[in-house]
């Protein structure tokens, strides 16, 4: 069961990156009112976001399906990960404040729920 943890943070960090990268057309077309250097360096930063969201999900799935728990370099590859999804989602939690776009209003909830699927399964 606790196995299971990872697992979900996984699917939940890779499914939010590839949940980014489906919208981005929408999402820059948001933007239409600021200047095309601006709208690209906003379209970078998102798929930026969603490669590392898949990339987090995928390093967590691959560690765990490999040797769950069992060697040191795991535990710090989940602690590092967590942390990491921590601090992007006080990032996006600041950065998002008042926004009207629901997927920038759930970006810190998904992150947070992830590192902390991650928290608990190092816990119990």
């Amino acid at each position: 069961m606790v196995k299971l943890l990872p697992y979900a943070a996984s699917l939940i960090a890779f499914l939010w990156g590839v949940a980014h990268l489906a919208v981005i057309k929408r999402i820059g077309g948001l933007f239409d009112d600021i200047s095309p250097e601006r709208k690209m360096i906003f379209v970078m930063a998102w798929i930026v976001q969603a490669f590392v969201m898949i990339f987090i999900g995928e390093l967590i799935f691959f560690v765990t399906l490999n040797h769950y728990r069992q060697a040191a370099v795991n535990l710090t590859i989940y602690w590092l990960s967590a942390v990491f999804l921590l601090v992007l989602g006080l990032v996006s939690f600041i950065a998002c404040r008042g926004t009207q776009i629901t997927l920038l209003k759930l970006d810190p909830v998904v992150k947070v729920l992830a590192a902390g699927l991650i928290f608990l399964s190092l816990l119990i």
